[in-house]
């Protein structure tokens, strides 16, 4: 799988009572390079992190313990996030076609990009409950896609 990386300025929040930093990135991610995990280089550290974009601003949060004395809370500071990217689509998981099949709904509806940000949130998913809660959520988003 490739990577693709973009240099970001890294302004540093806490949020009380959470355990970790939250980094708020300018540029703000859009369209295509908005995913839902990659690695951040920032500060000398090299750690994972989750990728929120919500109220026109992209928000990382660690997915792993950070040495949170490392940043103090307004720091600015330069960094380096890579994310997985993959030339072609990934095939189609079986539980996802079928349950498309079964609804009568096409992925086909949405763009490539949407399409890869669609099955890369239901590969994320471990728990059996959390993957069909996922597939019905994709189920019915596509039906009112394809609804007038």
């Amino acid at each position: 799988m490739r990577e693709q990386a973009f240099p970001v300025v890294v302004e540093v929040e806490y949020v009380q009572d959470a355990q970790r930093p939250r980094f708020i990135i300018e540029p703000q991610l859009v369209g295509r390079d908005s995913y839902l995990s990659g690695q951040l280089t920032a500060g000398g550290i090299d750690f994972k992190v989750r990728i929120y974009t919500l109220d026109n601003r992209t928000v990382l949060v660690p997915s792993e313990q950070v040495d949170a004395e490392q940043f103090g809370a307004g720091s600015r500071l330069d960094g380096l996030l890579r994310l997985r990217c993959s030339p072609d689509a990934p095939p189609l998981p079986a539980d996802l076609s079928e349950a498309l099949c079964a609804r009568k709904a096409d992925l086909a509806c949405v763009d490539p990009r949407e399409q890869a940000y669609l099955l890369a949130f239901l590969a994320e998913a471990r728990e059996p409950s959390i993957r069909q809660g996922r597939i019905a959520m994709i189920c019915d988003s596509l039906e009112v896609v394809r609804s007038p």
